[in-house]
């Protein structure tokens, strides 16, 4: 038995919208989308379904670049020499009290990513974010949406391309399944990856990405239920097999074992042999 509580505006572009997705081809799923999306985001079809609520893995870093001076404007420091930034323009439109205006701006690219801003002591920073580049949400919603086993699904989870949101699954065969889903970097812990690193030294250079299986996850748990409210990978099942201290300190976010898990823990722990209509009424 699946349960998503969907608590979003019925108003903006954030509101979630039903859908039924249907085609003679044997495609048939129920679900929801978000504004701007191809595909259902989560649902069911007639053998499994799974649900999403937002983690927060790191999955993106600012460098602090380095560039040389005015003589060579878009050279920057890199190892023991230097690289060539990219550099160009765009027309912008802007909303104007005497209507709409054209501005021309200016940007800038290193290697990491496009510099975004300034630090404290004006030194440019370039974002670099987790499957950015590479895309893939909709390819991956689509096997999700086709698949019809574990086993499938699994493998269409494993592209990462969706590169974050808990994950809740379950399927007509009775497995259910949570993983702290998420494009998480392989980088280097002797540096402080929630402060801007030097963009400068190559050790601060990601490695690949962790696969599907060094994620916090739980399949099948004696305790027969699993959760997530936002809440921290280790209150998903009581007990969970896994601590923070298992995973890289930058792959789990600062989520706690917040209210509404504890509240929802009440409820399920409470549970004995239920069936689908006393579940419906006890949520």
């Amino acid at each position: 038995m699946l349960l998503v509580n969907p608590h979003q505006s019925f108003f903006g572009v954030q509101r979630y919208f039903e859908i039924h997705l249907h085609s003679d081809e044997g495609l048939d799923f129920s679900g929801l989308t978000r504004f701007g999306f191809a595909l259902p985001y989560m649902g069911n079809n007639q053998r499994l379904g799974w649900t999403f609520t937002d983690n927060y893995a790191d999955i993106g870093d600012l460098y602090v670049e380095h560039f040389t001076g005015a003589e060579h404007p878009l050279a920057y420091r890199y190892g023991g020499g230097t690289r060539e930034a990219t550099s160009w323009t765009e027309v912008v439109l802007v909303k104007a009290e005497g209507g709409v205006q054209r501005r021309t701006l200016r940007f800038w690219k290193t290697h990491h990513g496009p510099v975004v801003g300034l630090d404290s002591s004006g030194r440019p920073l370039a974002v670099r974010l987790a499957k950015l580049e590479e895309g893939g949400w909709v390819d991956q919603l689509d096997a999700m949406i086709r698949s019809r086993s574990l086993a499938e699904f699994r493998g269409a989870v494993s592209r990462l391309a969706i590169p974050y949101m808990n994950l809740m699954y379950a399927d007509a065969d009775g497995n259910i399944w949570y993983v702290y889903n998420s494009a998480v970097p392989k980088r280097d812990t002797s540096f402080d990856w929630s402060r801007p690193v030097d963009g400068s030294e190559p050790r601060t250079e990601w490695h690949d990405y962790h696969a599907l299986s060094e994620l916090p996850q739980v399949l099948n748990p004696a305790s027969g239920y699993l959760l997530n409210t936002n809440s921290a990978p280790m209150v998903a099942t009581n007990p969970a097999p896994f601590a923070r201290t298992d995973f890289p300190p930058y792959m789990v976010g600062g989520e706690t074992n917040n209210v509404r898990a504890q509240s929802s823990r009440r409820a399920l722990e409470a549970m004995h042999d239920i069936t689908f209509d006393a579940f419906d009424r006890a949520v």
